[in-house]
């Protein structure tokens, strides 16, 4: 793509707010051209073959869901739209789950107002782009076993402990254990973190707690 093009983008966010303000300031820029805006991952996936955007800039968190999982889709069934993931969270292991989801770039909401624009003209012409002071260090795929990996889809869907241990037929302790090896081995805080690093490390997908 040379800097003639006209890039077309694709803007993934639940607040229209905030898509509107992207929506200006990316458009201030000629070449720039907004193609489709989509609130969650299914209006996402339902207009990408349609617009075939040449960049989707993606809110990483999309309600209960990740856009992570749009992240990986596009890395698998688009490759040709690149990712950029624009957040609020100053997270060393949402971006490492990022990259590995195929992401090309990590800018903070919070950064400087013209940081988005210069992160997508970067991506655009193959390049890779973080806010700075961000850590790029990877997160290796841990290897959880055949039981953790059920109850972690059961968290994934918002199933407390008391009824995954119901379903399975097993104690809650014994639940609440694997819930705290799972968290270690990921190395998350809580369980918003657990899900957002599952989705971009590929432990889970799309299926796994969308109906």
């Amino acid at each position: 793509m040379t800097k003639l093009d006209q890039l077309r983008l694709l803007l993934v966010d639940d607040h229209p707010p905030i898509r509107e303000a992207v929506r200006r300031r990316l458009e201030a820029v000629p070449r720039f051209k907004v193609v489709g805006e989509a609130g969650d991952i299914r209006g996402a996936l339902t207009q990408i073959p349609t617009l075939s955007p040449d960049l989707a800039v993606i809110d990483i968190g999309l309600g209960r869901a990740s856009g992570l999982f749009l992240a990986r889709v596009l890395q698998d069934q688009h490759p040709d739209t690149r990712v950029l993931i624009w957040s609020m969270h100053d997270n060393r292991r949402y971006v490492a789950a990022a990259r590995k989801a195929g992401a090309r770039g990590y800018v903070l909401k919070s950064g400087p107002t013209g940081e988005i624009v210069r992160a997508v003209e970067v991506v655009a012409e193959g390049g890779c782009y973080y806010s700075a002071g961000l850590d790029q260090a990877s997160i290796p795929t841990p290897d959880l076993t055949p039981r953790e990996a059920q109850i972690l889809r059961h968290v994934a869907r918002g199933i407390p402990s008391s009824k995954i241990a119901k379903q399975l037929k097993i104690d809650c302790r014994t639940v609440e254990t694997h819930r705290r090896n799972i968290m270690s081995k990921l190395d998350a805080n809580n369980t918003a973190d657990l899900i957002m690093i599952a989705v971009g490390i590929g432990l889970l997908n799309i299926h796994d707690f969308i109906e």
